[in-house]
């Protein structure tokens, strides 16, 4: 959260007294900005994905039938912003619930100037002194050959994805370097990208890789691309390495999008990986990229156990079989996304990962499946990160 921020307030609740209430409360403080209130969680959805909420504070009287339900889902979907539930001191059951379900703090519906305020001032002004929990995080670099595949499409949510159904730290990683789309598809504006961490190789300790970090409103922090030439040109392979040997310290999963240039680069990200995702849709040219990508791997042996096929568009009208595609490439669909352009269109132009704004479309569930998959393989042995140098030479 940027300091000297005015920090954007939003009250959800049906009751206008409440609201003026509230308006009062604030009014006169420099600090802060009330923005309007809403009976709509849509409203805050809209609001939190394009990081424009600091605190949501969320009446419990919101949704009579099943109070903790709006709690529940904006926790899910809106992880980073701090909720607030303003509820009857009287009923305890409620207030333990609804911090249990994601609520980082209540306040009675009677409130002082005073508690509002602190309140707000603890959950806006970040944790400081806190100890960061270790993890040994899982690397997934989504890869293609060939662009127009729907790569960023597939990596951007499938991290949020992987976010929702984890509920641990992820991280998203612009392996295009320079000029990458992950910013675009999340409706991001990062100050700082990969490559300022060039000169801090030797030291990424949490709070380097933090500053260099954009927070979305999903929970997904994402380390973009540069729009530096010469600083993009300055990032060298072994700089990723030691990026991507760094943030499982830090995150639980981390989602790479590699791009699709061919050069030693793209082999240290897929050494990285635990897991490759090799995208591929059922068109011609899209599936020699994929055969020859395998073609590589196999002859160097390091993909062995780690490749997965994953075919997008599985069903577009007019396309190659997915038990053709399986045959031609040697390799079993690891997961099949269905064709929905419109929809990838519509989420891309507003920058909302589908998975937030239409989770009930086929495809959205496809991508939540496939982190569910992902997740389940948590327990399983992992093979040990190694060579991956297919284009150490600057391709074949």
């Amino acid at each position: 959260m940027d300091k000297g921020r005015i920090k954007q307030i939003m009250l959800l609740s049906r009751d206008e007294p409440l609201r003026q209430r509230l308006a009062e409360a604030m009014a006169g403080n420099p600090t802060y900005r009330l923005l309007r209130s809403s009976e709509s969680l849509d409203d805050a959805y809209v609001l939190g994905v394009q990081g424009l909420l600091d605190l949501l504070l969320v009446d419990q009287r919101l949704a009579p039938s099943d109070p903790l339900a709006p709690v529940q889902a904006l926790h899910q979907r809106l992880y980073d912003v701090p909720l607030v539930v303003l509820a009857d001191p009287a009923d305890a059951d409620y207030i333990r619930q609804a911090l249990l379900a994601g609520a980082r703090a209540f306040l009675p519906f009677e409130f002082s100037r005073s508690s509002l305020i602190q309140t707000i001032d603890d959950l806006t002004r970040g944790a400081t002194g806190a100890v960061r929990p270790q993890y040994q995080g899982r690397i997934i670099a989504v890869t293609s050959l060939k662009g127009g595949v729907g790569r960023t499409m597939l990596a951007t949510n499938l991290a949020v994805a992987l976010r929702q159904v984890s509920q641990a730290p992820v991280a998203l990683v612009d392996g295009q370097l320079i000029f990458g789309d992950t910013e675009i598809d999340l409706n991001l504006n990062p100050q700082h990208s990969i490559a300022d961490l060039v000169d801090q190789v030797s030291s990424l300790e949490p709070e380097v890789l933090d500053e260099a970090m954009v927070r979305h409103a999903s929970g997904v922090h994402v380390l973009a691309a540069t729009t530096d030439q010469q600083a993009a040109e300055r990032l060298k392979p072994e700089h990723l390495s030691a990026i991507l040997n760094a943030l499982p310290r830090q995150y639980a999963w981390i989602v790479v999008d590699t791009g699709n240039w061919q050069d030693a680069r793209l082999d240290a990200l897929l050494a990285a990986a635990d897991t490759v995702l090799l995208l591929t849709t059922p068109e011609m040219t899209s599936l020699r990229a994929a055969r020859l990508f395998l073609q590589m791997a196999r002859e160097d042996g390091a993909a062995a156990g780690k490749t997965r096929l994953v075919i997008n568009r599985a069903d577009l009208v007019g396309g190659i079989e997915v038990k053709e595609i399986e045959r031609t490439l040697g390799l079993s669909a690891y997961a099949t996304l269905g064709d929905d352009s419109a929809l990838v269109t519509y989420s891309v132009n507003r920058g909302v990962p589908l998975v937030l704004s239409h989770e009930n479309k086929p495809l959205a569930r496809n991508v939540r499946q496939l982190a569910q998959k992902l997740a389940a393989e948590v327990a399983a042995p992992v093979k040990a990160r190694g060579r991956f140098p297919l284009f150490r030479r600057g391709g074949r």
